[in-house]
């Protein structure tokens, strides 16, 4: 008879969502304008997971055809990111329109 000795080896990784979801928790203000120095504002909530500082990459696209372009020449500031630190849940991206 022979004695079998067996190991289970487990892996705890960091679980689904350890830093957060994120979503849009209203629509962005103004949803549309013909103003050309308007300011859009978009509130940005994080649910979840908070432990941890989080960088949120974001952008503005523009589609011409089947593209999808970074909207550069229509607003000051077309991509950036928003930084919640622990804790925080809620933040306000803003761009303006050129």
């Amino acid at each position: 008879m022979v004695d079998l000795l067996c190991w289970i080896c487990v892996s705890v990784l960091k679980s689904d969502n350890a830093n957060g979801v994120f979503g849009f928790s209203g629509p962005c203000d103004p949803v549309a304008t013909t103003q050309e120095d308007a300011v859009f504002s978009c509130p940005v909530f994080r649910e979840r997971g908070d432990a941890d500082a989080v960088s949120v990459t974001w952008r503005v696209l523009q589609r011409i055809g089947a593209e999808e372009l970074i909207a550069s020449d229509d607003f000051l500031k077309a991509e950036g990111q928003l930084v919640f630190r622990p804790g925080e849940r809620n933040k306000v991206g803003a761009t303006t329109r050129l």
